[in-house]
């Protein structure tokens, strides 16, 4: 099926059941997200980056990969989830909604996840740029930490089906490297 077909069907069935937002905001949270890297592309290279839509999200297709302007690429994603969670807590600090700690939690979430040294996430791309010896050794250090995370997740969490199939979606993407 096309994958674009599928997304639309994942998002309006998110949109249509999600009755406490939890969707929508990790949806903007995500845009917010790929809008850091995008802007910081077009500033620096300029022109616009491809957006490639998965089940899991949006990502930026680059044509630059590891050049001078990388890092400033890569990290403004993260960076705007930061800024997202820190304005959050100063805006909800004194007047706590439920859709506030959500906006909090899943930009932390999101901050988190992409800082982890993994291959394919934005830890992994800077830490491909700034280290030889990641580089050199980026596919058994990602798989490593995946397995480490996952492993510690299943233990100590009650949601094991799911934590079984973001392993498996953590592993294809690094064995798609290969």
């Amino acid at each position: 099926m096309n994958r674009l077909f599928i997304f639309f069907i994942v998002l309006f069935t998110g949109l249509f059941f999600d009755r406490l937002d939890i969707f929508k905001i990790c949806l903007l949270s995500s845009a917010f997200h790929e809008a850091g890297h995008t802007i910081i592309y077009k500033l620096f290279i300029g022109k616009w980056p491809e957006i490639e839509i998965s089940l899991f999200g949006f990502k930026m297709k680059n044509i630059v990969a590891h050049n001078k302007y990388y890092v400033f690429i890569v990290i403004r994603g993260p960076l705007v989830n930061l800024f997202l969670l820190i304005f959050s807590l100063t805006l909800y600090n004194n007047k706590a909604t439920f859709e506030g700690y959500i906006w909090i939690i899943v930009n932390l979430i999101i901050f988190i996840i992409n800082m982890l040294p993994v291959w394919f996430l934005d830890g992994g791309q800077i830490l491909y740029c700034l280290s030889p010896i990641y580089q050199r050794n980026y596919r058994i250090l990602s798989f490593f930490i995946i397995t480490v995370i996952t492993v510690m997740l299943f233990c100590f969490t009650g949601v094991k089906l799911s934590l079984i199939a973001l392993y498996i979606y953590f592993l294809l993407n690094v064995l798609n490297d290969i």
